[in-house]
């Protein structure tokens, strides 16, 4: 049996909501957009919904997501290293504190990996600054 189709389309459906909440009547809706005013109350209660969940959601991320990490870091033990990388493990963990950490609005930077590439560049650097000076020295000199 096909679906069938919908009452109202998606920019409708956001128009209702918006109308419903600043006041109207399902009834004064429904008249505009010519269906039934259950149709509306469907359209608007599902989207009502949908915005109630995101917003519980959007307030309660990080500890939801704390809990999780907490989860991994508990579920690391001999077994689970035996079936799993201990790199898969710590992976994990990381991704979630880091999704915890920019939730709360704080700095996911690791200071001393910034500071590691820093120095491994300087090298890396200093390495082909000597490398030129050695050819350099080496060079048969034009007489």
């Amino acid at each position: 049996m096909p679906a069938r189709p919908l009452a109202l389309t998606p920019d409708q459906a956001d128009t209702a909501y918006e109308l419903w909440r600043t006041g109207q009547a399902y009834t004064d809706i429904a008249e505009q957009f010519k269906v039934a005013p259950n149709t509306v109350r469907r359209y608007v209660l599902e989207k009502h919904t949908k915005s109630e969940e995101a917003k519980y959601f959007h307030e309660h991320l990080p500890e939801l997501i704390e809990q999780k990490a907490v989860e991994v870091l508990h579920f690391i033990d001999s077994d689970s290293i035996e079936r799993a990388s201990l790199q898969q493990r710590a992976t994990t963990f990381a991704i979630l504190t880091d999704k915890m950490r920019l939730l709360r609005g704080e700095s996911t930077a690791n200071i001393a990996v910034n500071e590691s590439i820093m120095i491994i560049n300087k090298r890396a650097r200093d390495a082909r600054l000597t490398t030129i000076q050695a050819d350099n020295s080496q060079a048969p000199t034009k007489e």
